[in-house]
This record gives structure tokens, sequence and C-alpha cells, in this order.
């Protein structure tokens, strides 16, 4: 039962399905494999069944995109970058260190007649 609820692309970065489109693929699944006998409809148990799994993938790929979300700095809320990525170090830390490596790098390259290429 594959639903695609969650596309990741490198330029748009993560998007996800609504509701009704995931609940739409997980239907189709079940048509396939129990037969166009199937009735799920909302008020009957597999359709409450449909509609429950339509729910928990809804739920996963909206975390799944806040996640992703956050780990990009610049649309990245407040708590998740000041919270730890391992338990360790908050992602700031990690951003600043990297980017003092960076500056060294270029001072020791000026002060050296080294050109970076």
């Amino acid at each position: 039962m594959a639903t695609n609820a969650v596309i990741i692309d490198n330029i748009a970065g993560i998007s996800i399905k609504s509701f009704r489109e995931i609940r739409q693929a997980i239907a189709t699944s079940f048509t396939e494999v129990f037969g166009a006998s199937i009735n799920l409809e909302p008020s009957s148990p597999d359709g409450m069944l449909v509609d429950l799994l339509a729910y928990l993938y809804t739920e996963l790929a909206q975390a799944l995109q806040t996640i992703g979300a956050n780990m990009d700095v610049i649309v990245a809320t407040i708590l998740f970058l000041d919270a730890s990525i391992f338990g360790r170090e908050p992602v700031v830390e990690i951003l600043r260190r990297e980017m003092d490596k960076m500056l060294r790098t270029v001072i020791f390259c000026r002060s050296e007649n080294v050109f970076l290429t």
C-alpha cells in the first residue's frame, strides 16, 4: 500500500498530500486487494479503518514536514535551534564552529597569499 504521503524534493523541500488524497490512495489499495464490492463509506467498519489509516499517515507526514523544515536554519523555530541534535550541542553551536573554521581558513590563505580555487 503505497500512499506517497511525503514527497521530498531538493528544490521545493518536503511537501505532503492532503488527508483526502491519502485516503483516496488507501481506498484504492483496499479496493485492489479486497475487490470492488468492499464498502469504504466512512460509516462502514472498513471505511472507518481507511479513515484511521489516512489520519495516521497524515499525522506522520505533517511531523516529517515539521522536522524537515526545522533542519533548514532559515525557517527553523527557536525551540528547535536551541534543542540538541544528539543530546550534546545545539545546532547553532555546530553552525558557529563550522563558520569559524571557514573564516580561519580564509584568513590563513589571505595572509599566506594562497588563493582558493
